[in-house]
């Protein structure tokens, strides 16, 4: 069984927003944390530097099993966003 490292970074905005971002794949722990180190001082991340993340992924299998729900209504900018056809978070349109 191949064991890999995948590095992400998220955080809270202040308006609310959940952001992730992926930052890399790695094949050792030890790998994703050098990766940790190159980018920690870099914009975004110095402002935010618990929000590093490493999962342990096993190749060739699945990792959502039970399906998912698209949005939630009770998030904070339910009422600004929507999601599109494609499953993209959108602002809202205003209606006329």
């Amino acid at each position: 069984m191949t064991r890999i490292y995948g590095l992400y970074h998220e955080y809270t905005s202040d308006s609310g927003i959940a952001e992730e971002k992926a930052i890399g794949i790695y094949s050792s722990p030890e790998r994703a944390q050098q990766a940790i180190e190159r980018v920690k001082d870099k914009p975004g991340f110095r402002d935010h530097p618990d929000g590093f993340r490493i999962d342990e992924l096993e190749l060739d299998r699945d990792g959502w099993e039970e399906g998912f729900v698209r949005g939630n209504p009770n998030d904070p900018y339910s009422e600004e966003y929507e999601y599109d056809e494609k499953g993209f978070l959108v602002k809202r349109q205003p209606c006329e």
